[in-house]
């Protein structure tokens, strides 16, 4: 047999548990949205970002500008995305070292800048790119110079 008591008691706690999902839900929502709302924005460096001319003894110059990279008469566009280590440009001709010079086209279309570290991402200034080597897929670092 179950008491009175303890019925009510049963009935109290349901009635407990659907008004306070009536008031925890809600809330909860408001909380998250308020937090949502002054988080700052991320936002995706620009084009320029890159800029710059970036020089390895093993090839001619890369010359990085608004969306192009030119190198010995050759060129194709790139854009400035990000990955886990920081900033990078993605070339989608593909880009590398062979031979001597740096070719368009193969597998490689991700760039990485300033991979001395992971500790150190790409964030500010690049000051350095690292092209693979097609033929040996050794990491070629192009020096920033302007």
């Amino acid at each position: 047999m179950v008491s009175s008591g303890r019925a009510a008691d049963e009935a109290m706690r349901s009635s407990l548990m659907g008004w306070s999902s009536l008031i925890l839900i809600p809330g909860m929502l408001f909380v998250f949205g308020l937090i949502y709302a002054v988080s700052p924005r991320h936002i995706l460096p620009s084009q320029s970002w890159a800029n710059g001319t970036y020089i390895n003894a093993c090839c001619a110059p890369l010359l990085l500008r608004d969306g192009k990279v030119t190198t010995a008469n050759r060129a194709t566009n790139y854009v400035v995305s990000e990955s886990k280590f920081g900033n990078q440009i993605t070339v989608a001709a593909g880009i590398g070292v062979r031979n001597g010079a740096v070719e368009f086209g193969g597998n490689y279309v991700f760039v990485h800048f300033n991979r001395d570290s992971t500790a150190l991402p790409a964030i500010g200034n690049p000051t350095s790119l690292h092209v693979i080597g097609l033929d040996d897929s050794r990491d070629y670092v192009f020096e920033r110079r302007g």
